[in-house]
């Protein structure tokens, strides 16, 4: 991958995405990004990657909420002048994320949990990158760009991998720049059996035991691309205007 150091510059104009996520898709709505209390969770950010893969992310804690197969019901006084009801996501869901914070760093040998803070999102070459910060103990600040993406498992060597052909998947990719020495990690799921990495700087076990600890890199963009099995069945409130 193109080796980088994130800077505002880089942020404002990121290196063309190459790989399997080389050409965006075509967006289902317009707007495709947006902000709601989604499923009764405040400040969420609602990305419509294509028809059969939306994502939601918590701008709380700059988090992947979850991915599913559907859109997004948009209900209550702002939408409809109805009091009350909120929105609702629909459709059967891929995967969700972890509940919790996320955002860690290991500065001096020590492992440190983060405060992530929402810095909003830019679209940039049709896509969107989604962007937060953090500060570190005793000075400095950590700042990451994520920019999600649908793609189909056919953009990869799916001989190589034994990934059929045909899963859809979700390729997110991190952009960090941190102090030198620091190093910057997310806690995350495996969300699919079929999970392909790229310029991971490690990976091991979350304090916790929940979820596993990426470690990211500052010198290149670091990605993760999850192929999924069929949905779990849809659980988000049929009836609700469907």
């Amino acid at each position: 991958m193109i080796a980088l150091v994130l800077t505002a510059a880089l942020l404002a104009h990121p290196a063309p995405a190459r790989g399997p996520v080389a050409q965006a898709p075509a967006r289902p709505r317009d707007p495709w990004v947006f902000r709601c209390a989604l499923d009764g969770r405040p400040r969420s950010v609602v990305v419509a990657l294509a028809d059969d893969l939306w994502v939601a992310y918590d701008a709380s804690g700059v988090s992947l909420v979850k991915a599913w197969r559907g859109d997004v019901h948009l209900q209550g006084a702002v939408y409809d002048t109805v009091h009350g009801p909120q929105p609702v996501a629909r459709g059967p869901v891929w995967a969700v994320g972890l509940e919790g914070p996320v955002w860690f760093a290991e500065v001096g040998g020590e492992l440190v949990e983060l405060e992530p803070r929402w810095r909003g999102h830019a679209f940039v070459e049709g896509r969107v990158e989604l962007r937060m910060e953090a500060a570190l103990p005793g000075g400095g600040v950590v700042r990451v760009a994520e920019t999600p993406e649908r793609v189909r498992s056919e953009a990869l060597h799916e001989r190589k991998l034994r990934i059929p052909a045909g899963r859809t998947g979700l390729a997110r990719t991190w952009r960090v720049e941190a102090p030198e020495g620091v190093q910057v990690l997310l806690r995350d799921r495996r969300q699919s059996p079929w999970l392909w990495p790229r310029d991971v700087r490690g990976m091991r076990a979350a304090p916790d035991g929940d979820g596993a600890l990426v470690a990211l890199a500052t010198d290149a963009e670091t990605m993760l691309v999850y192929y999924f099995d069929e949905p779990a069945e849809d659980t988000s409130g049929a009836g609700d205007g469907r």
